[in-house]
């Protein structure tokens, strides 16, 4: 190797380490001041800079800009829950389509979770029967007041899915109105026993013991306009409609038969409130899109903003996956609940996915 060689080696060698030093000292991020210390057994401590920093995405960084309603929220700091684990995560979701019916599911912790270090207390769950014949979709948003509500949530998911597609073995046409009571009784039986499964634990000395809001949704698979579709629920979780050939929005089934603009009902809630239930039965037509949603989400529908003009035109059709993401995720000051939103429309649209 001659002199010349190495001079160029090293000249190169030096460039290529100035060049890392200068993207780390402009690099578009910074490191929090100051996370403090677990105060408690349960909960992370808030961080010590006073105010959080809006931290500036570099240009391009992301296809997609944040979908903005009413008066734009101020920055907070976001603080991992307790335990982070991949059955629980702050974000969710999901797309697909099952015969005739296209899918589009999400769910999104709140602002107001993200700076106390709370898990997201919202759960979904879209399942097909055992026979194929319907699709199954269930939302539950744990109660913000009750001790692990998430807990709640996730078993009433879990419970409902699992008591509709008993039911649905025999019930060939459909869950009746006695057959939602029969299934959301078990359900009820099964958030008691996981409150007392968490009683004891830190926190459930200063809060009531957990509990959450249900609402279900028995679809037919292979749908088809005018077949019927079949809901029932308890609490301020909503189903909603979008008709697309309007853009007209409207509840189905809510708190005493509300359209979305409500949300002064108190809340009804599983294990203590099955008496709440009430059930529907809707002829599902060809443009019409199919919506179970927290009220979280439901609650931003109302007069006065933009976002259901918005997505009454964005939601025609299904949208890509992390564009409806960032639709159920909109920023505002107004609204800083979880938000879960489960969407069908009829029609199989994902055939040929980009």
């Amino acid at each position: 190797m001659t002199f010349l060689q190495i001079v160029c080696i090293f000249t190169s060698g030096a460039c290529l380490l100035n060049g890392i030093r200068g993207v780390i000292a402009h690099a578009p991020f910074a490191v929090p001041a100051g996370l403090g210390r677990m105060t408690g057994p349960d909960r992370p401590a808030v961080p010590q800079h006073s105010e959080p920093r809006a931290i500036r995405a570099p240009s391009g960084a992301s296809g997609l800009e944040p979908r903005y309603v009413g008066r734009t929220p101020s920055p907070v700091s976001v603080l991992l829950p307790a335990s982070v684990l991949s059955d629980q995560p702050s974000v969710q979701a999901e797309h697909g389509m099952w015969q005739n019916v296209t899918v589009r599911a999400a769910s999104r912790r709140g602002r107001s979770h993200m700076r106390r270090g709370e898990p997201l207390q919202d759960a979904f769950m879209v399942l097909p029967s055992e026979d194929r014949r319907w699709i199954i979709a269930v939302i539950a948003d744990g109660v913000g007041g009750s001790a692990y509500a998430e807990v709640a949530a996730r078993t009433a998911v879990a419970s409902t899915i699992r008591e509709l597609g008993l039911h649905l073995r025999n019930a060939v046409n459909g869950p009746t109105p006695a057959g939602w009571r029969a299934v959301f009784s078990e359900v009820a039986a099964d958030v008691g026993d996981a409150r007392k499964s968490v009683h004891g634990y830190p926190g459930t000395d200063r809060k009531p013991l957990p509990s959450t809001t249900v609402v279900a949704m028995v679809a037919p698979a292979d749908a088809r306009p005018g077949d019927t579709v079949f809901v029932a629920g308890i609490g301020d979780s909503m189903a909603l409609l979008l008709r697309g050939g309007t853009g007209q929005w409207e509840g189905i089934l809510g708190p005493s038969g509300s359209s979305s603009d409500s949300g002064n009902d108190p809340t009804a809630a599983l294990p203590a409130d099955l008496g709440d239930l009430r059930t529907l039965e809707h002829g599902w037509a060809r443009d019409e899109v199919l919506m179970l949603a927290t009220d979280g989400f439901a609650r931003g529908l109302g007069r006065g903003n933009s976002l259901r003009d918005d997505l009454a035109k964005a939601w025609r059709r299904p949208p890509e996956l992390l564009s409806f993401l960032r639709d159920v995720e909109f920023k505002s000051a107004t609204f800083d609940d979880d938000r879960t939103v489960v969407a069908l429309w009829q029609g199989a649209f994902d055939r040929q996915v980009k």
